[in-house]
C-alpha cells in the first residue's frame, strides 16, 4: 500500500510497537527501567524541565533499540548462514544501542544530582 490513511499508518506503527514488545527481550528491558525512571521521577516531583529531558533520552533509547532490531532482522533475513560481516554489522548496531543508553544513564544521573545540589 503506498499512502495508507493516517489511521491506518498510526494503526501499523502500534502493531510494530506490539511486536517489537512481544519479541524483543532487550526492548523490554529498556522499556521498564524507562517506567521506572518515570516514575522515580515523578515521585520525587523532578522539575518539568528534568522529567521532559529524561523523556527524550529516554525515547532516544527506545528508538535505537528498534533500529536495533530492525538491522538484526533485515540481516537474518539476508544471510541464514553465519557470517562475520553480517556479525560486525549486528554489533555494530548493537554498539549504538549501548552508547544511547550509557549516554542516556550519565545524562539521568546529572539532571538527578544537579537538581539536589
Amino acid at each position: 500500500m503506498k499512502n495508507p490513511s493516517l489511521i491506518k499508518a498510526f494503526q501499523y506503527a502500534l502493531e510494530g510497537v506490539a511486536t517489537a514488545f512481544k519479541e524483543e527481550r532487550n526492548l523490554r528491558i529498556h522499556s521498564a527501567v524507562a517506567l521506572i525512571v518515570i516514575v522515580a521521577g515523578l515521585i520525587a516531583k523532578l522539575d518539568p524541565v528534568v522529567m521532559a529531558i529524561l523523556c527524550i533520552v529516554i525515547g532516544l533509547v527506545i528508538t535505537a533499540e528498534l533500529f536495533n532490531s530492525v538491522i538484526e532482522r533485515i540481516m537474518d533475513f539476508i544471510q541464514i548462514e553465519p557470517d562475520p560481516r553480517i556479525k560486525a554489522i549486528k554489533d555494530i548496531s548493537a554498539a549504538a544501542v549501548l552508547i544511547v543508553a550509557v549516554t542516556a544513564a550519565v545524562v539521568g544521573i546529572i539532571l538527578v544530582y544537579a537538581y539536589y545540589t
